[in-house]
């Protein structure tokens, strides 16, 4: 009974924002998501992980970081709502990509390219407008949401422009297999990996790293291309495209795949610290660090000790 109540408030906000101009769903998303920062849903969370990569940082401008990215959340699952209404001009016009040329030379190698992101920006809206800048459907890598009606929706949202949904738990086969079709593969690979996984410095702590994007790319020899996107004055966005230099790579092939990582993370922390409202505070990035845990054990929260 739990799931179909979700599911039946999820399909009336995704109804009133299809209904909305582009605008108005984005703020109608930022308004109900500082609704759930002043009830406390993930606060804790949020501002714990803000006090871990910003300790220089005092409460007031930790507080206002926080209250951005939660309004980029809203505004990013409204705008995905919004897109499942309009036609395929009105999504890309949204969206404006910054050195295609650098996609364009790493396809034309005939090896895939995986465009490398994170939860930043309006990142399902950049899946959706990704496809008509790449010139063809891609294949983004999604993790199955708990409420399986809100998931239908959702991918079916995701691809209603052609492209397709790799699910997380069943994705390396099928990845290597799109890859080595010459075809476009999308990894965010910002969320905190299994506690034994390996170790990046990432805002000056270690933390559990996914190795599969750089994986991907050293054994099929994919190039990987980064792309994130920031919010414009007018609610459109700019993305950039880079790729990512391997060529000074050397040693084994799990030794390339090790350097790959700490370069991508080194490339999404700078991307971060540029526009850190932007990015997803919620997710439990630093869960296996003995800080955060300490923290959470003895109910330090940031807000806590000074107030939301």
């Amino acid at each position: 009974m739990g799931q179909l109540i979700e599911a039946f408030l999820y399909k009336c906000l995704r109804a009133i924002a299809r209904a909305l101009p582009y605008r108005a769903a984005g703020g109608l998303g930022a308004f109900l998501a500082m609704l759930a920062y002043c009830v406390g849903f993930r606060r804790g969370v949020t501002l714990r992980n803000l006090e871990l990569a910003y300790p220089e940082k005092g409460r007031k401008e930790i507080r206002g970081i926080a209250r951005g990215a939660y309004r980029n959340y809203g505004r990013a699952l409204l705008e995905l709502m919004w897109t499942s209404a309009q036609s395929a001009d009105a999504v890309r016009e949204k969206v404006v990509y910054v050195n295609r040329e650098v996609f364009q030379k790493a396809f034309d190698r005939k090896k895939g390219v995986i465009l490398f992101s994170a939860h930043y920006g309006s990142w399902e809206l950049g899946a959706l407008t990704a496809r008509f800048m790449a010139g063809m459907p891609l294949g983004a890598i999604v993790q199955t949401q708990r409420n399986r009606i809100i998931d239908r929706i959702i991918n079916q949202d995701r691809t209603r422009f052609g492209n397709f949904t790799i699910p997380m738990e069943v994705s390396v086969r099928e990845i290597v297999r799109v890859l080595r079709e010459g075809k476009v593969v999308a990894i965010l690979g910002d969320q905190s990996a299994a506690k034994e996984s390996m170790p990046v410095n990432f805002f000056g702590r270690p933390v559990a790293a996914h190795r599969g994007a750089a994986a991907f790319s050293v054994r099929v020899g994919s190039p990987v291309v980064t792309v994130f996107m920031c919010r414009n004055p007018d609610g459109t966005y700019t993305s950039r495209l880079e790729e990512v230099d391997c060529s000074d790579f050397r040693g084994t092939t799990e030794e390339r795949i090790d350097e790959l990582t700490r370069r991508l993370n080194r490339i999404l922390e700078e991307r971060i610290r540029q526009r850190p409202d932007h990015w997803l505070w919620m997710h439990k990035r630093w869960k296996h660090t003995s800080y955060y845990q300490d923290l959470e054990q003895k109910g330090g929260a940031p807000e806590a000790r000074g107030g939301a």
